[in-house]
């Protein structure tokens, strides 16, 4: 029943402008990251975080949308929304990847913790969030995969671990080749 109240307090969030994820005890404010990023910092992240780099499959790629980069609370995030397929009803159904950076220690998650990907799920939906950190201890990265789609919709499968490796291994690609 908990479960319940809480994938649906989150999913009442997911009609909000900009995209929340559900508390949990890990999310807790530990420490709150930087409120400003450099431009420099933007730039990297806007060159790591594409629709190419989180969906290599062009044919995957091309049933997703791109969102408008946000920061909030010091994070980067950058989420990508399935198109609307005809089984679908746009006020109540959704399939959202988002890609969120984070000065290290600031999600409060720790590497053993981070180990694994966490998430919940009921009748039809879910999220589950993987995270990984840069080799540099620089940066934190979440990878967050969130739905609520009926029968029928074609979502391709998504891996959030292997796509947060992806994300160190490209931030580690375009910091070691400056």
């Amino acid at each position: 029943m908990v479960v319940l109240l809480v994938v649906l307090a989150w999913l009442a969030g997911c009609s909000e402008p900009a995209l929340h994820h559900p508390p949990t005890k890990a999310d807790a404010p530990l420490a709150i990251a930087p409120a400003s990023w450099s431009e420099a910092d933007l730039a990297l992240f806007d060159r790591l975080v594409t629709a190419e780099s989180v969906f290599p499959d062009r044919a995957q790629r091309s049933l997703y949308r791109m969102r408008p980069p946000v920061i909030e609370a010091g994070q980067r995030s950058y989420t990508f929304q399935l198109n609307s397929q005809p089984t679908m009803d746009e006020d109540r159904h959704f399939n959202l990847v988002t890609i969120t950076w984070v000065r290290h220690g600031h999600l409060g998650k720790t590497p053993e913790a981070s180990a694994t990907p966490s998430g919940m799920g009921g009748p039809g939906g879910g999220f589950v969030d993987a995270f990984a950190q840069t080799g540099d201890r620089a940066y934190d990265v979440r990878v967050s995969q969130g739905m609520l789609l009926p029968d029928g919709v074609n979502a391709p499968a998504f891996d959030v671990e292997k796509a947060a490796a992806h994300m160190v291994r490209l931030y580690e690609m375009q910091t070691t080749a400056k």
